[in-house]
C-alpha cells in the first residue's frame, strides 16, 4: 500500500491541475491521451466501459508525467504528490465521459 504524502488538499489539487496542463500541452503526452480516449470509446461501443477501471488506464501516463516533473528541478520547494496523479486520473475519466456524451470527437 502506498504511503500518504500528507500533502494539503490545495497542493493535491494544484498538482493534479499541473499534470493535466502538461498532458494537454505536450505533444507526446497529448497523443497518448488521445490514444487512451480512442480505446475507451471502443469499450463504450462494446458496452464494457467501467469508469472505475478506466481510471487505471490513465495511471501510467499521469505517474510518468508526475515523476518526470518532480525530477526536473530538485531545488523546487514543492513536488507533486502521488495523490495528484490519482485525482488527475479521475479528471481524465470525467473529461472522456463528458466528451463522449457531448459527441466531441476531436480525438477520433
Amino acid at each position: 500500500m502506498a504511503k500518504k504524502s500528507g500533502a494539503s488538499q490545495e497542493v493535491i489539487v494544484g498538482g493534479a491541475n499541473t499534470l493535466l496542463l502538461i498532458i494537454d500541452n505536450d505533444e507526446k503526452t497529448y497523443t497518448q491521451k488521445v490514444y487512451m480516449f480512442k480505446n475507451l470509446t471502443k469499450k463504450v461501443e462494446k458496452g464494457t466501459f467501467d469508469p472505475i477501471k478506466a481510471e487505471k488506464i490513465f495511471k501510467p501516463l499521469t505517474d510518468r508525467v508526475r515523476i518526470d516533473y518532480n525530477k526536473e528541478d530538485y531545488d523546487r520547494e514543492q513536488f507533486i504528490p502521488i495523490e495528484s496523479s490519482r485525482l488527475a486520473d479521475i479528471n481524465l475519466v470525467h473529461r472522456f465521459i463528458r466528451a463522449h456524451e457531448n459527441k466531441e470527437y476531436d480525438f477520433m
